[in-house]
């Protein structure tokens, strides 16, 4: 065969113009009627750099009716012009799920020009915006551009990288642009495929065609640690038993309530903050105010009594001796600090659960009422159970069963996460216990007749004007390491019981420190979240600044249109890189990279740091040495043929 024998074959769903653009190059004209084709063939000769070519075009049918007929077309095939519509989309898809994997099942090393047809749908959506324009009516967005069907040309770009086609176009029949670049590449394509084809270098020789394309890098994933902020409020009640050595307040816990219980005949110490239990607790809130006004009787009603001479720091402390049971009364206790039921070490829920449910009337937590009906009831039905179980054949095994779940029994909440798990209603309990938790916690924020801090903001602007925020010491130093260090060295703001910020604004911190008291962020404007990750920076929060992150990615992922947004999302890696949100600028550098067509231009991305530009380098796809190594293909043939060739750009 002479490997100026071109056979053409054109492939592609139906009605992508595969037929007008055969009969428009080589019959130059454009058939305005539809023609659906099976398949027909005629030969051309065609002349190109003085060289003559027979050209044999086949044109097939796109429809699945010929689906097992249409690779009989294909032997011996020296090229493929595989199209699609910019105008349908679902042509578009069908190219890498439906016609590349049919063309490399029985064509493996034949070339392939991927093309773009009805370029002129565009054209006329263009001059429709210019008349409107001149008749100086209401602006009307273009279909083309508004329209999510059409394709766009970075996109047939990436898909031809994809699919390793040796050349990408987009052209028009009906207009006749760009037909003869189209089929001047595609035969002389076709020309070194038959060379090498028929003088035996099909394997041994580097082929004209362009290498498969990698897969590209996985998204990132944003790992978020579990909150601790339940966790942190419990941590809050320190337990402490009483020794004959001089009485110290516990470091750091800037109490101002110690209760004295009873356990084993033994004394201990519960320090503990009115401010936490007042704003958790009507009861307490009035026993605090009828310390105010001396009113012994009324502690005695609830089982409190006022112990005096045992402040020998001369401190701010109240000692409140409790008669109650030292296990349900530290169970209460932190129940109000973190809004769970947890048990002090060596306790058994089982024996607990009636003296709980009497103290939780007399204080009237409806919460832990519920909680122990429910555990009671529970109980109750677990015993019967196990009545007519112990009744069956097997009493032996069943006992043992029953003593496994006796022991589950006595501490299921803490133990057995299973058991947490199986039960919706103590599911539905925690999650109803924690929305009041942190309801609670929010009626304290920036409230003065709770609060033993000030947090002052200098205005930028003008350092006359300064706003405070009221907040708790406690709350802050056990849920951020920067204040916890702050007052543990002995600093003025210590002592004077303020802390002045100039750094950030008002709304800032406010939402920082609600963040502090609740876990939970209402930022949404990215300004306000760039701030807030800056301050999760100062502060060192590391949850924080991962909430943050997920917020940037999130909105991220809302653009619709990535060309429209490069600055903003380069300028948002930048900032990650200041604030070390390694999270967020591995996610960053891993979309531009995807996107490395589009935002090389940018010249954002070329005033990057040393580190961020080699991050992104690292992520870019295609690769670069993929792009390197399709270059020589294409240097290679245009040499070949004496085409003009630009240098390529990798940076």
């Amino acid at each position: 065969m002479d490997p100026k024998d071109i056979k053409l074959v054109f492939v592609g769903s139906s009605k992508v113009g595969k037929t007008s653009c055969m009969i428009t190059y080589f019959n130059n004209s454009f058939p305005f009627d539809y023609l659906p084709t099976v398949f027909e063939n005629e030969t051309y000769p065609t002349f190109i750099n003085k060289q003559k070519f027979q050209v044999s075009p086949w044109d097939t049918s796109g429809h699945e009716d010929y689906d097992r007929l249409r690779p009989i077309s294909y032997c011996e095939t020296s090229v493929f012009l595989l199209l699609y519509d910019i105008s349908n989309r679902q042509t578009f898809n069908a190219i890498e799920e439906k016609w590349i994997k049919e063309i490399r099942e029985h064509c493996p090393d034949t070339p392939v020009i991927l093309v773009g047809h009805k370029t002129d749908l565009k054209q006329e959506q263009k001059k429709k915006k210019k008349e409107k324009e001149k008749e100086k009516e209401e602006s009307v967005q273009l279909q083309y551009e508004n329209n999510p069907l059409f394709v766009t040309k970075e996109e047939g770009e990436q898909m031809a990288l994809k699919i390793g086609a040796t050349k990408f176009y987009e052209c028009s029949s009906k207009m006749q642009l760009n037909l003869d670049g189209v089929f001047k590449t595609a035969i002389l394509a076709a020309y070194e495929y038959n060379q090498n084809k028929s003088q035996g270098w099909l394997k041994k020789k580097f082929l004209l065609r362009t290498p498969k394309l990698p897969s590209p890098f996985p998204k990132p994933q944003i790992v978020v640690k579990p909150t601790t902020l339940q966790q942190d409020y419990q941590d809050l009640v320190i337990v402490k038993k009483k020794t004959k050595k001089k009485m110290k307040k516990k470091k750091n816990n800037f109490s101002d309530l110690i209760f004295i219980l009873k356990n084993n005949k033994e004394d201990y110490y519960v320090y503990s903050h009115k401010s936490i239990l007042s704003s958790r607790s009507t009861i307490f809130s009035q026993i605090f105010q009828g310390l105010k006004e001396n009113n012994q009787k009324f502690l005695e009603d609830f089982g409190l009594e006022l112990i005096t001479g045992l402040n020998q720091e001369n401190e701010n402390i109240t000692f409140l001796k409790v008669s109650h049971d030292f296990s349900c009364f530290l169970l209460m206790l932190y129940f109000f600090y973190c809004g769970r039921i947890v048990l002090y070490p060596d306790t058994q829920l089982s024996q607990t659960i009636n003296p709980l449910n009497k103290l939780s009337k007399l204080f009237g937590i409806d919460e832990l009422i519920d909680f122990c009906n429910w555990y009671l009831e529970y109980v109750s039905n677990s015993e019967s159970e196990n009545e007519k179980e112990n009744k069956s054949e097997n009493d032996l095994k069943i006992k043992e069963k029953d003593n496994l779940k006796e022991k589950n029994l006595e501490d299921p909440i803490i133990q057995n996460e299973i058991f947490k798990s199986n039960h919706k209603w103590f599911q539905e309990f925690e999650n109803k216990t924690k929305e009041k938790l942190i309801q609670d916690y929010l009626s304290m924020f920036n409230k003065s007749i709770y609060s033993n801090f000030q947090i002052i903001i200098n205005s930028k602007k003008n350092k006359k004007k300064r706003k405070s925020i009221s907040v708790q010491k406690e709350i802050l130093i056990i849920r951020s390491k920067y204040f916890k260090n702050l007052f543990q060295i002995d600093m003025k703001e210590k002592h004077s019981g303020t802390l002045k910020i100039e750094h950030f604004s008002l709304k800032t911190m406010k939402s920082f420190l609600q963040y502090l008291y609740t876990g939970f962020i209402s930022v949404e404007n990215d300004n306000e979240l760039t701030e807030l990750l800056q301050t999760a920076d100062y502060f060192q929060n590391p949850r924080l600044k991962t909430q943050c992150e997920i917020k940037f990615c999130s909105n991220i992922e809302k653009m619709k249109k990535i060309e429209k947004h490069q600055n903003k999302i380069i300028n948002i890696f930048k900032m990650g890189q200041t604030v070390n949100a390694n999270q967020l600028v591995n996610y960053c550098a891993w979309l531009i990279g995807k996107n490395y067509i589009k935002f090389k231009k940018k010249k954002l991305l070329r005033g990057l740091s040393i580190e961020g530009k080699k991050l992104i380098k690292e992520k870019r796809y295609p690769p670069k040495e993929y792009e390197k190594y399709n270059n020589k293909v294409k240097v290679k043939f245009a040499k070949k043929f004496g085409l003009v060739r630009e240098e390529p750009n990798y940076d």
